[in-house]
């Protein structure tokens, strides 16, 4: 049943993170399927949901994820700290 935009975003998303305007940008770019009629937009909740699933992005495996910023500095510290208890060692030794 094709519902104004207004009343779509209500049922679609009750949280309220989606406006009438956010359905309207998305149909203007042709990305939600979408009726004028009157000089008003209508869309349905299949629509809506059919929308969302395109705009999903799958999760990807734990061993492709971004290392953080921070473990990469800290690891980067550990080597260097490694790297010169190596050469005080070797400078010991001699």
């Amino acid at each position: 049943m094709p519902l104004q935009l207004e009343a779509a975003a209500r049922l679609a998303f009750p949280d309220g993170t989606m406006s009438a305007l956010g359905l309207r940008n998305a149909a203007t770019r042709r990305e939600l399927e979408h009726e004028k009629l009157g000089g008003r937009i209508y869309t349905t909740l299949a629509w809506i949901r059919e929308w969302r699933e395109r705009n999903r992005y799958p999760a990807r495996p734990q061993d492709q994820l971004p290392r953080f910023q921070a473990d990469a500095e800290a690891e980067g510290r550990a080597d260097a700290v490694r790297k010169l208890v190596e050469r005080r060692t070797k400078n010991l030794k001699k």
